[in-house]
């Protein structure tokens, strides 16, 4: 068995090195094409509940308004006027009878459909099942109290009011703001 040193394979390198930058090109291009395990999950829209809703656009309006005044005494309560929607993925299933009726000379045709709805039911990871959610409709908003340090100054009061105004896209009657009395 003859020995194969590094420096034989150095010099094949050398006088072959376009054959041998082609031959690992074809290797690397072959690997890329080998599938990978799959780690991903299921992506997992949040689900949103009307008190979430709430919660968190209070949050993010405290926290704009608490930066626009430089103080932390803020509070903001919103109310709604209905509940977040959620729109279901269905099937639809449409069977049409057509029926004929030769009587007579006369012929009629009669035609009714039926439709069937069904929505899309999925399994979650813990094996609960659930209906596949499409989209939501955020609920509209009925009103939003801001109570904040020197509120009742009308410069404040303006700013804050069109802060809320701009951030909700909502009329500024539905907006109150004040400040505390102490």
């Amino acid at each position: 068995m003859k020995k194969i040193s590094f420096t034989i394979i150095l010099d094949f390198v050398k006088k072959n090195y376009l054959y041998v930058l082609i031959f690992v090109g074809v290797i690397l291009l072959a690997v890329s094409f080998i599938p990978k395990k799959s780690t991903t999950k299921a992506v997992s829209s949040k689900i949103y509940t009307s008190e979430q809703y709430i919660t968190d656009t209070e949050q993010k309006l405290k926290g704009i308004i608490c930066e626009m005044l430089g103080t932390k005494d803020v509070s903001v309560m919103i109310t709604l006027n209905n509940s977040v929607e959620n729109i279901f993925a269905d099937s639809t299933k449409i069977n049409t009878d057509i029926t004929e009726n030769s009587g007579g000379g006369d012929s009629k045709t009669e035609q009714s459909d039926s439709k069937e709805n069904q929505y899309i039911i999925i399994t979650d990871e813990k094996g609960n099942e659930q209906a596949l959610v499409v989209t939501q409709v955020m609920p509209q908003i009925r009103g939003v109290v801001v109570v904040c340090a020197n509120g009742n100054n009308t410069v404040i009061k303006e700013m804050v009011r069109s802060a809320v105004v701009t951030v909700l896209d909502i009329s500024s009657k539905k907006v109150c703001v004040t400040g505390t009395l102490n």
